[in-house]
């Protein structure tokens, strides 16, 4: 009999090469949320993933970047002081924006990779849009780094190469037991999925209109005990009055179909009616201090 594995993957790369939407795909369900804008990943989202043989725990992270407030910082050290945590790390490039050389962030990731000394691959995604003989360079200027044990083109949008990701990486894993119980998704707690999704449409809906100085807090979570009911109490964050005004719209109607899809969302995950409530706080300059960030829950926690 093949020899049971498990372990922690870590999906590392610049913002916006699809590192949410593959872990969505390999996971076959919906943990990490997904928007066009890029930082969209605040956090270290977990996703446990039951594969033959094994338990693959995949960790997805804030993509690489530079910027000079607190929250720029903080997602930059999630991200890599995730890589001493893992078992295996996922390198993961856009295909369609990386053909001929790699960008400065790319080599910082690189370097991080490198002095872990841990087991890598790279993972180039988006293979999709992109025809095959413009893949040549950037396989052959990865293949001649020394600290991947494989290359693997895949398309997290069609499903392309997942199957041999996945059993690429449980090779790479451990042998050992399964280190989540097999009906568990994910490690995060129910107020920080909701507090996600509700983030999500905001970022959706409100497309380049308001900076990325936006938070939100669950005041309160409770399902009710007499009937299936979750009453959600949301706060959201931003850190100008003007700002404040740009999530309400007018009369407070764009703020009324941001919790509708947001509600719908929720109702999906918890398995139960959702009734969302929601207010719109001025918080000045929340993401340039340490003590806003920790208000808002953004506080880095090793696995």
């Amino acid at each position: 009999m093949t020899e049971h594995r498990a372990g922690f993957v870590t999906f590392v790369g610049r913002p916006n090469v699809g590192k949410s939407t593959l872990m969505n795909a390999l996971m076959g369900e919906k943990i990490a949320i997904v928007t066009p804008k890029p930082q969209t990943t605040r956090d270290r989202i977990v996703g446990i993933c039951p594969v033959d043989n094994g338990q693959l725990i995949f960790v997805d992270t804030p993509g690489v970047h530079h910027g000079k407030y607190a929250l720029n910082r903080h997602l930059r050290e999630v991200a890599l002081e995730t890589l001493a945590d893992v078992d295996v790390i996922a390198f993961v490039l856009d295909c369609t924006s990386v053909q001929k050389s790699l960008l400065p962030e790319d080599e910082e990731i690189l370097s991080a990779i490198a002095r872990t000394e841990k087991t890598a691959v790279a993972v180039l995604n988006k293979v999709d849009r992109v025809h095959k003989p413009k893949l040549l360079p950037i396989l052959a200027s990865l293949g001649r780094r020394e600290i991947f044990d494989a290359l693997i083109p895949v398309s997290a949008k069609t499903g392309s190469g997942l199957d041999r990701l996945r059993h690429e990486l449980w090779e790479r894993t451990p042998p050992g037991p399964p280190l989540y119980d097999p009906d568990e998704l994910t490690d995060k707690p129910m107020r920080f999925l909701v507090a996600e999704l509700l983030r999500e449409q905001l970022m959706l809906s409100l497309g380049q209109e308001l900076p990325y100085s936006l938070g939100v807090e669950i005041v309160r979570f409770k399902q009710r005990d007499d009937r299936p009911l979750a009453e959600i109490d949301a706060t959201i964050h931003v850190e100008r009055s003007s700002q404040k005004g740009i999530v309400l719209g007018e009369r407070g109607k764009r703020l009324k179909g941001i919790a509708s899809a947001a509600r719908v969302a929720m109702e999906t995950l918890i398995g139960s009616p959702v009734y969302l409530r929601t207010h719109v706080r001025v918080e000045p300059n929340w993401t340039r201090s340490d003590r806003g960030l920790k208000k808002l829950g953004y506080t880095r926690t090793k696995k």
